[in-house]
């Protein structure tokens, strides 16, 4: 049952489950309920702490679009339900439900590998994947929704943005997007802040189970680095420099004072151009280090490419959100861009007689 439908949300459950009856006689053993766009519904949390507590032989699975189903149910659903939370469309996964074949590119299941990578394998990938760049801007554009991918046009696909999907928690989809249009693409500001957010969406997706901390970082004067993971203690900075000029080491002041200042081995530039596609060292205060400049085009394939083949259950712990604080230095929060950004858009919730 989907209760976006105005007749449906004005019945309710259980007036659907009685003229359901009318229909079908109750066969033998487990109900199964699939009840969509439930936020729809009035005081939904209710009937399903009730449901879950007395109808022992009922099985229910929730789903819906809207942020309210992920922060309304936490109250009454403690203990009673487990929570699916599910990413909109990577960038791996918007040219197959387009139908549109990618380029033949070598499987990479973390960008890791990429800094043994020989300058012929990094020129050679690049040009292969130079037909990924307009497939990632209209990606940009359309947002990470299945619906809004299959429309003929972006422009239909950006009216269906503003009037159905606004009020929904895509990190794809930024003010500068909904508002500019195609003309976002000639705002190298605006496209800048884009790509900064879907990448973070990738990397949020790929290891929010995982129990990683996500922040940004602040040193000095013009020292910033766009987005800082905390894998247990050891720090792996990403800066997004989506320009047309190729990034150089005077470039990224924030990311090599963090390494010095934290002794790190490598860190990660998300770049624009195709050929800006290498391995930097750089001489950091501490020590050396390497930067992986990585086309953002190919770094959210990758990432999303691995996201789908990851085993069922391989990550389960869940992300947490720290704050650190040392010196002239500071991470807070999760930021990108220059907002904070709800990043899911589906939460399942699945009751059972066991809770």
């Amino acid at each position: 049952m989907t209760f976006d439908h105005p007749l449906l949300k004005l019945t309710g459950v259980e007036g659907v489950l009685r003229l359901w009856r009318e229909f079908e006689i109750r066969a033998e053993g487990p109900e199964y309920l699939f009840l969509d766009e439930v936020q729809f519904l009035r005081d939904w949390q209710t009937w399903l702490k009730l449901q879950v507590d007395f109808q022992k032989d009922r099985h229910i699975v929730v789903t819906g679009s809207a942020t309210p189903l992920a922060s309304e149910g936490q109250e009454s659903g403690v203990g009673r339900w487990h929570t699916i939370r599910l990413a909109t469309l990577s960038f791996y996964e918007y040219p197959q439900i387009k139908k549109v074949s990618p380029p033949p590119l070598p499987e990479v299941r973390s960008l890791t590998r990429l800094l043994d990578w020989s300058p012929a394998q990094f020129a050679s990938v690049g040009e292969a994947a130079r037909p990924l760049v307009g497939q990632f801007h209209e990606y940009l554009l359309r947002g990470g929704f299945p619906q809004c991918a299959l429309v003929p046009s972006v422009e239909l696909a950006q009216q269906l943005l503003r009037e159905d999907i606004v009020d929904l928690a895509d990190a794809a989809i930024g003010p500068s997007v909904l508002l500019k249009g195609k003309g976002l693409l000639e705002d190298d500001a605006g496209l800048g802040r884009a790509v900064e957010t879907a990448f973070f969406k990738h990397v949020f997706t790929r290891y929010y189970e995982v129990g990683i901390g996500f922040s940004y970082w602040r040193g000095g004067k013009h020292q910033e680095v766009d987005i800082v993971a905390d894998v247990g203690g050891r720090l792996i900075p990403f800066e997004v420099k989506y320009r047309q000029q190729h990034t150089r080491p005077e470039d990224l002041k924030g990311t090599i004072a963090i390494c010095g200042e934290h002794n790190l081995e490598r860190g990660y530039v998300i770049t624009r151009d195709m050929a800006d596609f290498s391995v930097l060292p750089i001489d950091a205060a501490e020590g050396r280090a390497r930067l992986l400049k990585v086309p953002a085009p190919l770094a959210c394939y990758w990432l999303g490419q691995w996201r789908c083949w990851a085993p069922p259950g391989r990550w389960r712990r869940r992300t947490e959100r720290r704050t650190r604080s040392s010196g002239s230095t500071t991470c807070t929060g999760t930021r990108v861009g220059n907002t904070h950004h709800p990043l899911w858009v589906t939460a399942v919730r699945k009751f059972s007689k066991s809770g």
